[in-house]
């Protein structure tokens, strides 16, 4: 969950992909967060990470 108490999907992409999800613009990863809020009603967050930064976020939350 975020700041806002909503929760949040990470899609975890490896680097070399992350262009191809994000899109020209972001439009594919707008596209994709409109269609996980629509289903949701609004209710869940959309986080992009790539392979790199999801695992340094694990390690510093190990370390908390």
């Amino acid at each position: 969950m975020d700041e806002s108490a909503q929760p949040v999907i990470e899609l975890i992409v490896h680097p070399d992909d992350l262009g191809k999800v994000i899109g020209r613009g972001g439009r594919v990863a707008h596209a994709l967060r409109t269609i996980v809020r629509a289903t949701a009603e609004g209710r869940v967050a959309v986080d992009i990470l790539d392979s790199e930064e999801a695992a340094e976020g694990v390690e510093d939350d190990a370390g908390r």
